[in-house]
């Protein structure tokens, strides 16, 4: 059903500019980033129900291409310390980075 696909250490980029994407009633909205990414290796993780994956929340990641017509989900989790000295707020950061 399409596996969640990333590029290792992409997020050693640290915070780039990037464009959103409306989605539609089908298809999520997007965020498409600004920058050549072709130097990193894509990887896929072949998951099963109930596997979980962690992941800096940085690193640049999609979802692969559903070839099914069955609906997928997932659910996204964000852990982080707000009082750690380096936090930022994803809002704050993301009106910031649009193009």
């Amino acid at each position: 059903m399409g596996s969640t696909v990333l590029l290792p250490r992409s997020q050693n980029l640290g915070l780039l500019k990037f464009k959103k994407i409306q989605g539609n009633q089908k298809k999520s909205g997007q965020r498409t980033v600004c920058y050549d990414l072709s130097k990193f290796k894509d990887l896929a993780l072949n998951t099963y129900p109930g596997d979980v994956s962690f992941y800096d929340m940085r690193l640049i990641h999609k979802s692969g291409f559903n070839r099914i017509n069955k609906v997928r989900f997932s659910a996204i989790a964000r852990i982080f310390n707000p009082m750690n000295y380096n936090y930022k707020s994803f809002e704050k950061i993301s009106k910031k980075f649009i193009i």
